[in-house]
């Protein structure tokens, strides 16, 4: 597949590209700044629910599938309130609901 090429003239980062457990810059719905989980292959962020954040996945671009796609420009390094620390069984709830989703989606198509 070739990159995503965005209205700033700027190609997205192709999926065999992404670096595990590196932060991009990009831009979705949702945020600016996630870290790609190449075991996964999602991208993570931190949703702030007013007081505090919660780790959230989004696509990448070349995923079909419901969801926010994240579509990473460059490498970057986060704030304290950007980086993830997800225990692993959260990563693993989440990741199989996420799995679950695009399965059904599928079905139904």
């Amino acid at each position: 597949m070739t990159a995503v090429m965005l209205p700033s003239g700027k190609q997205s980062i192709l999926k065999k590209d992404l670096r595990d457990k590196v932060y991009y810059r990009g831009f979705s719905q949702s945020t600016i700044i996630a870290m790609w989980d190449a075991q996964r292959e999602v991208f993570w962020y931190n949703h702030n629910r007013f007081t505090f954040y919660i780790p959230m996945w989004l696509n990448h671009p070349e995923d079909k599938g419901p969801g926010d796609l994240f579509f990473a420009i460059a490498e970057c390094e986060p704030t304290s309130k950007q980086r993830i620390n997800l225990p692993v069984a959260l990563e693993d709830n989440c990741i199989s609901l996420a799995r679950e989703a695009k399965r059904r989606t599928s079905i139904t198509r």
